[in-house]
């Protein structure tokens, strides 16, 4: 079944933030007599920081009988059931105190590794903190945020104890 990964405010703002920030600096650089190395520096990072946020972003999950699938413009991660412990909501603060150790924090999403107070080491490919899912699986902890929480985690149950 497949699950809409819907963008939450903080990603909608963020997103056009940057993206608007990037442009006029791109244009300040092209359009005026005050350009320098520097400030294409910083658009060239600010494309690269851009272009792979929006490539591994989450378009959507799917579940299948054997896997779940985050499908993203650069390709799928592909999380086989037979290595799912333990699928669950989050509820509320369940976190704790997040750091994120390499990825983005916003832009198109939280993406990337993150080490959790409560849940230690994960990996996050969300687009919206308030429906997050966690995957606890034998290679490690994952975090996404499928637009029915509950019906994403009663779906891959109902897969995992079919086997």
């Amino acid at each position: 079944m497949l699950y809409k990964a819907s963008f939450d405010t903080v990603v909608k703002i963020l997103t056009n933030v940057i993206i608007l920030f990037a442009l006029g600096l791109l244009g300040l650089q092209t359009f005026t007599q005050w350009a320098h190395t520097g400030g294409w520096i910083a658009v060239l990072i600010l494309l690269v920081a851009i272009t792979l946020s929006w490539g591994l972003h989450p378009q959507y999950y799917y579940v299948s009988d054997r896997s779940i699938i985050v499908q993203r413009p650069f390709g799928k991660l592909r999380i086989p059931l037979e290595n799912v412990i333990h699928v669950r909501p989050l509820m509320g603060d369940e976190l704790g105190f997040n750091r994120r150790r390499l990825g983005a924090g916003g832009l198109f999403g939280y993406l990337g590794y993150y080490h959790s107070s409560r849940i230690g080491n994960y990996q996050m490919w969300a687009t919206h903190r308030d429906r997050l899912v966690v995957i606890e699986t034998q290679k490690g902890k994952y975090v996404i945020s499928p637009d029915l929480p509950i019906h994403f985690t009663n779906d891959v149950n109902s897969r995992r104890y079919r086997r």
